[in-house]
This record gives C-alpha cells, structure tokens and sequence, in this order.
C-alpha cells in the first residue's frame, strides 16, 4: 500500500480514525478530494491512544 491510499483523521493531537481507500473492484486506490488530508488532519504529530478492551 502507498501513502495516498491512507487517510488519517484528527482532533487536535488526538487520532480519531485511519482508513483505507479503495475502488469498486475492492482493490486500494489512491484516496479521493473527500479525502483531503490537509483538512481531515492538520497535526504534525499525533497521540495513538492505547488500545483496550
């Protein structure tokens, strides 16, 4: 997979998601403008919070 075919949203610091695109063929795809990453994230770094259960 490439970069472009991620997308990662923020809150501030905080990571709230990450996705994977992909095309109707169900193959990964470069995202779309939808999936701007300059809007849905503007932080240099981010905090993963730990996973628990």
């Amino acid at each position: 997979l490439k970069p472009e075919m991620f997308s990662v949203s923020s809150r501030g610091a905080d990571l709230l998601d990450v996705r994977v695109c992909f095309g109707r063929d169900l193959f990964p795809r470069s995202c779309g403008v939808d999936e701007d990453q300059t809007r849905l994230c503007r932080a240099s770094k981010i905090e993963v919070p730990p996973v628990t259960q």
